[in-house]
């Protein structure tokens, strides 16, 4: 029983500094940059580069709740471990997401205020003036 719930600390934080790391700097590249969706395209690419790089070798960097799925489904990942990994992802997301409206409060009133006049949004996710 001890051997469910033996997940790797070092596999797991891998993950959620990475996940963390892939949501502020790839949507802080959207928000902030003037270079569209190119300039976007370049930072996601960077991260993913850089995370890999730095940390491939501890936790195979999925950063992505949609795949860990694929281990479990192959039986190569046990449920526990699946689970801890999803919700690891999902929490380092939404504390990336909280750093940048916590970052760009002004950011966020904007695109708020610009989505209520407008109702609409451009392909990049940012409301269209």
């Amino acid at each position: 029983m001890s051997d469910l719930f033996n997940l790797d600390s070092r596999k797991i934080g891998a993950e959620a500094v990475g996940i963390f790391a892939l949501i502020f700097i790839g949507v802080d590249s959207l928000i902030v940059a003037t270079s569209g969706l190119v300039g976007a395209a370049i930072a996601y690419g960077l991260v993913i580069t850089l995370l890999v790089s730095a940390r491939g070798h501890v936790s195979g960097v999925q950063f992505n709740p949609a795949i860990i799925i694929e281990p479990l489904v192959i039986c190569q990942m046990d449920i526990a471990n699946t689970v801890g990994y999803t919700i690891t992802q999902l929490v380092g997301a939404a504390r990336g997401a909280l750093a940048l409206v916590l970052l760009l409060p002004k950011v966020e009133a904007k695109a708020e205020a610009e989505l209520d006049q407008s109702g609409e949004l451009d392909s990049a996710g940012v409301a269209e003036s």
